[in-house]
């Protein structure tokens, strides 16, 4: 069974999957300023969340099949 136009289904899935990767790795820094305040932590205390979320997403991402 062929199915048609696969390629352009194809493409727009990966374009997809790197437009949310990208947002995903931006909504960190655009939410830091309400995070801070609603948790009522330090500059240094976020910069631990930070790097906590930096090495969960290396890990996912040296985790994943290539």
């Amino acid at each position: 069974m062929k199915i048609k136009g696969i390629r352009w289904w194809m493409v727009s899935l990966v374009a997809a999957g790197l437009i949310i990767n990208y947002l995903a790795r931006n909504t960190l820094s655009v939410a830091a300023p309400t995070l801070m305040k609603d948790l009522h932590i330090t500059t240094e205390q976020y910069a631990h969340v930070v790097v906590a979320w930096q090495l969960c997403y290396a890990f996912m991402l040296r985790s994943a099949p290539s």
